[in-house]
């Protein structure tokens, strides 16, 4: 079995619970400089701690960075969340003058 993990920065677009909790992730692809098409992905959370953490500290909308890990094998292969992490730079205040 061979084992791919990719990580990278999206928006948190929804989470849907159950007995196989699964995440909403969404990334605008853009090209030529322009805005594209929002690209949308719906990941299973087989880890239930992973997905009580990632619910209680982020909602609809919020930047994460995710790790999606996809295990190959001879009859397919899965893929799943694996790891998250807020963003490190948080978004700085809005200057006084452009909230009046």
């Amino acid at each position: 079995m061979e084992k791919e993990e990719i990580t990278t920065t999206v928006t948190l677009l929804g989470t849907l619970l159950g007995d196989h909790p699964r995440v909403l992730l969404g990334k605008r692809l853009t090209r030529d400089g322009k805005p594209g098409r929002l690209f949308q992905q719906m990941i299973p959370v087989p880890d239930s701690a992973l997905f009580a953490r990632l619910t209680a500290q982020a909602g609809a909308g919020h930047p994460i960075t995710v790790t999606i890990t996809t295990e190959w094998c001879a009859d397919g292969y899965e893929t799943y969340l694996s790891g998250f992490a807020l963003p490190s730079d948080p978004v700085p205040p809005e200057p006084e003058e452009a909230r009046a």
